[in-house]
C-alpha cells in the first residue's frame, strides 16, 4: 500500500509540474485537474476520498514547487516586505498533510508559510487559532510593523474556503473567519457568509 502511495504521489507532482509549465488558467486548471481525478485508468478517487482532499494534495505539490522556485526571491531574515506593491500573483497555500489535519501547530506553519511567501519575507509576527473558543472559529493574524494587511484582500475569501474545505473533509469543525492586523493599518478579514 505504501508502494502505492508513494507512486501515487510522484504522478500528483508530475501532474502538477505538466499544469504549472503549460501556464493553465485557474478555471482551465480546475478543469483539468477534474478530469484527472475521475480518469478511470488512475487510482487517485481509491486514494483520495473526495476531490477536495485530491484538489488539496494536488496544490500542495504545487506550492512545494513554487516555494521552492521562490525560495531565491524571499528573505526570511527580515521582517518587512521589500516589496514595492502587492505581489500579482495568487496567495500560496498548502494545507498540512492528511495526516496531520488535526495539528494546530502545522495549520499555523503552514498559514506562516503561506503569508511570508507571500510578502517575501518573515512578514507574520503571531497567529492565534484554538481547539475551542473564540480562536477556534476566528483565526488571528499579526503581521509585523510595515507589512499592510491591505494587500491580502483579495486573497483571504478563497484562502479561507480552502481552509474550510480541507477541515471539512477531516472531520473537524473549520474556522469561520481570518483577521489579519498590522501596526498603523486597518483590519483585513474574511467572514463565513
Amino acid at each position: 500500500m505504501e508502494a502505492e502511495i508513494a507512486t501515487l504521489e510522484h504522478e500528483l507532482d508530475a501532474l502538477a509540474h505538466q499544469f504549472l509549465a503549460e501556464g493553465l488558467s485557474r478555471r482551465a486548471e480546475e478543469i483539468a485537474l477534474r478530469a484527472e481525478y475521475v480518469y478511470p485508468e488512475r487510482a487517485w478517487q481509491h486514494t483520495y476520498p473526495s476531490y477536495s482532499v485530491f484538489r488539496a494534495r494536488y496544490e500542495s505539490r504545487v506550492h512545494r514547487i513554487l516555494d521552492r522556485q521562490l525560495a531565491i526571491d524571499l528573505d526570511l531574515s527580515c521582517r518587512e516586505t521589500r516589496l514595492a506593491a502587492p505581489p500579482t500573483c495568487e496567495l500560496q497555500f498548502e494545507p498540512p498533510t492528511a495526516d496531520s489535519l488535526t495539528d494546530l501547530d502545522e495549520w499555523e506553519q503552514c498559514l506562516r508559510r503561506s503569508i511570508n511567501g507571500f510578502y517575501r519575507c518573515s512578514a507574520v509576527e503571531s497567529v492565534r487559532m484554538a481547539r475551542r473558543g473564540h480562536y477556534a472559529h476566528e483565526w488571528h493574524v499579526d503581521l509585523h510593523p510595515g507589512n499592510d494587511p491591505g494587500w491580502l484582500r483579495d486573497h483571504l475569501s478563497t484562502l479561507l474556503g480552502r481552509i474550510r474545505a480541507v477541515q471539512h473533509d477531516g472531520g473537524w469543525s473549520a474556522a469561520e473567519a481570518i483577521r489579519v492586523r498590522a501596526p498603523g493599518y486597518p483590519y483585513e478579514e474574511a467572514l463565513l457568509r
